[in-house]
């Protein structure tokens, strides 16, 4: 396999077959999305983004800079599809369609380590194109409110923070920040609120804060208290490129009358104050890091644990072959017993052989079944292909083709 990127051969596996996966997601929903283009699915718009959204953050981190930015630019047209500020239009699903096929390229690039010969620069103009169409008709977004926000109170360390960067003339800034009530990934979008706070500046409060944004307890409403050297309206340009979040607030921070605690309180008892006696308490962050407590809105809870995990062919195969061995060799037991009992007569010990062996029998034949069945593959994987096929070939002739599949 080869390989230009800095992670190991392991971890590229396992990129292809999660970006297989989605893709295969992708083409399902945009295909659906033809088809009820007059009253498309909300569901099937929201399956596309995820996978969409989901596809950027893994390419980015695999370092394939062309497929985080085409994917990137796939997302802003479908948020806006979701969002109602857009229809399904036949340039906008041959677009995705094209988007796709240039994914699809770009996974077998890293598969291969042969470069794709895919133009991004064109697919990115008839995505901007869409996007620019769709958004001509669409409002401003309000002009963010300069009223003050309110923090829990500030640590010793984080007043510290705040009077040393109003001696350097650093800007203090103070922001509450709306997520979208159907973002598909809440605490994602917050994550990218405080990376972006944080390339222009300091981040000396959140709310929540960022261990909680990493366990998913996200509310609607984050605060931030962060210092700067640039100007408002530069922070708010910044803040609206984070999809799905709305700039509530934005506006230079001014202390409440009350003067901070003479001694530095622990971050998670500030946490606790904030969220008051309904909330859980927040764990233990790092001073000098951000603590605070969680903003309006309920927790969210953990999601449960994992119901299922990857496992490469090679290793099914491998217990194939082994459980084969275990039935030829279970069947020269029994060819022993049957020798056995005929010398002994069904004594004790053959009938407990017997009893063993027949209980071992059972055992193995379970195993057995269960490897098989693990090792199947979906009949779909075989058919999948063809309705993407045949809607091609009908665009391509200019025919109208009701392709039906049974029996699946």
């Amino acid at each position: 396999m080869g390989s230009g990127f800095d992670i190991s051969a392991e971890d590229i596996r396992v990129f292809l077959d999660e970006a297989e996966e989605l893709l295969q997601t992708m083409e399902a929903g945009i295909l659906r999305l033809e088809s009820d283009a007059g009253d498309p699915d909300p569901e099937v718009i929201q399956d596309i983004f995820r996978a969409a959204h989901t596809l950027k953050g893994s390419s980015a981190t695999l370092g394939h800079q062309r497929m985080a930015e085409l994917t990137h630019a796939m997302e802003n047209v479908l948020d806006r599809l979701r969002k109602g500020k857009a229809s399904v239009t036949t340039p906008l699903v041959d677009t995705l369609f094209h988007c796709l096929d240039a994914l699809k390229l770009f996974k077998d690039e890293i598969a291969t380590g042969e470069p794709a010969q895919v133009n991004t620069d064109e697919l990115m103009r008839e995505l901007a194109a869409l996007e620019g169409a769709s958004a001509s008709a669409a409002p401003a977004q309000a002009a963010p409110s300069a009223d003050g926000v309110e923090f829990p109170p500030l640590t010793a360390q984080q007043q510290a923070k705040v009077d040393e960067a109003r001696t350097k003339g650093l800007n203090v800034y103070q922001a509450r920040l709306e997520i979208a009530p159907d973002a598909a990934m809440p605490a994602v979008r917050a994550f990218q609120a405080l990376l972006a706070v944080g390339d222009i500046g300091e981040i000396v409060l959140s709310v929540p804060t960022q261990e909680q944004v990493e366990n998913d307890q996200v509310g609607s409403d984050m605060k931030l208290l962060f210092v700067t050297r640039e100007s408002l309206q530069k922070v708010q340009d910044v803040l609206r490129e984070v999809p799905e979040m709305a700039v509530r607030t934005l506006a230079a921070y001014e202390p409440a009358s009350a003067a901070a605690p003479s001694g530095p309180t622990p971050a998670g008892e500030v946490a606790a104050a904030a969220m008051g006696p309904a909330a859980p308490k927040a764990g233990p962050v790092p001073a000098g890091g951000n603590g605070a407590g969680n903003g309006g809105g309920a927790l969210r809870t953990p999601r449960g644990g994992m119901r299922t995990v990857r496992v490469d062919v090679e290793v099914l195969d491998n217990l194939m072959n082994t459980v084969g061995e275990l039935v030829i060799e279970r069947t020269r037991l029994q060819q022993v017993l049957s020798r056995l009992e005929v010398e002994r007569e069904g004594d004790e010990l053959s009938q407990t052989m017997s009893s063993a062996l027949a209980q071992l029998g059972r055992l193995t034949g379970n195993l057995q079944e269960e490897i098989q069945r693990a090792r199947m593959i979906p009949v779909e994987n075989l058919f999948r292909k063809f309705p993407r096929m045949v809607r091609d070939i009908a665009q391509k002739f200019g025919k109208e083709i009701n392709f039906i599949m049974r029996g699946e």
